[in-house]
C-alpha cells in the first residue's frame, strides 16, 4: 500500500516566475520560467506528514510501515 500527501508552500518573495521572451515554444510564445524552492516551513510540514502517515497506517493495522523521502 502507498500513500502520499500534500501540502501548501507558504508564499515567499524570494520565489518568482517570468517569462523568457528569449525562448519560446512551438508556438512562439514565451517559456514560462520558474524559481522557487522548498523553505524550514515546507520541509518540516513534509516530516509532519510522513510521521502522521505511519500513525494512520498503525492505527489501521498495517504492519512492516516504512516511511522515505
Amino acid at each position: 500500500m502507498g500513500m502520499n500527501a500534500f501540502g501548501e508552500m507558504l508564499p515567499n518573495h524570494e520565489n518568482r516566475m517570468w517569462l523568457d521572451f528569449d525562448r519560446t515554444d512551438k508556438w512562439g510564445q514565451p517559456i514560462v520560467v520558474f524559481d522557487c524552492e522548498f523553505k524550514e516551513n515546507e520541509l518540516k510540514m513534509r516530516e509532519d506528514m510522513k510521521n502522521d502517515a505511519a500513525e494512520m497506517l498503525d492505527a489501521a493495522g498495517f504492519k512492516n510501515i516504512t516511511i522515505f523521502l
